[in-house]
């Protein structure tokens, strides 16, 4: 009875998440529709702080094939990513370049030294201004507006960083910002 309650909650508030943005194919909405299932299993995703305006990141130099022009995300492409990591965090999962998906404890998801798979663990030893608390996750989005579904972040240099809390039964998330990786270190996309 609580998957049922949970599910229909989950679908009800994702059905207009989803209608908010871009048109998306129905194979999308059953990739969706799946990973609503696959979060019944985990934690109940509870959501704070959205994102509610555009960020700005800046163009960057990387060095050779690694420069990354000025790009602007609007609040629904950021709410995209920022739902795929949350989501994936609620249920214990994070995706890399290594494999599709993999099942871990939440403990090990929010330890750091995770860092080629996702969400995990920011440390923001760089202090990135987030209004947000030191249990900061972030997740790659990607310019194209697909949410990332693993391989490598070579050429991604962007992500969204969101808050979390466990409870019991909870996952909470809050949506804190958008960063760049720069030369050296993470620089703030702006609002």
């Amino acid at each position: 009875m609580r998957f049922a309650a949970l599910f229909t909650l989950a679908s009800a508030f994702l059905s207009g998440f989803v209608n908010a943005l871009p048109a998306e194919s129905e194979g999308q909405l059953q990739s969706l529709s799946a990973e609503l299932t696959e979060l019944a299993a985990g934690l109940r995703l509870k959501v704070g702080r959205r994102p509610q305006k555009s960020s700005s990141c800046p163009r960057t130099d990387n060095g050779p094939g690694r420069v990354y022009p000025q790009h602007t995300y609007t609040d629904n492409q950021i709410t995209k990513a920022f739902m795929g990591g949350a989501q994936l965090a609620a249920a214990g999962k994070q995706i890399g370049d290594s494999e599709s998906s993999s099942a871990l404890q939440l403990d090990s998801l929010v330890t750091p030294g995770n860092s080629d798979r996702y969400p995990h663990v920011f440390g923001n030893k760089e202090k990135v201004k987030f209004p947000c608390g030191k249990n900061t996750m972030e997740f790659p989005i990607q310019i194209d507006n697909n949410v990332y579904g693993g391989g490598s972040v070579a050429n991604v240099p962007d992500r969204v960083v969101f808050e979390y809390k466990k409870t019991k039964r909870e996952f909470i998330v809050e949506y804190c910002g958008v960063m760049r990786h720069g030369p050296r270190d993470f620089i703030l996309c702006p609002q």
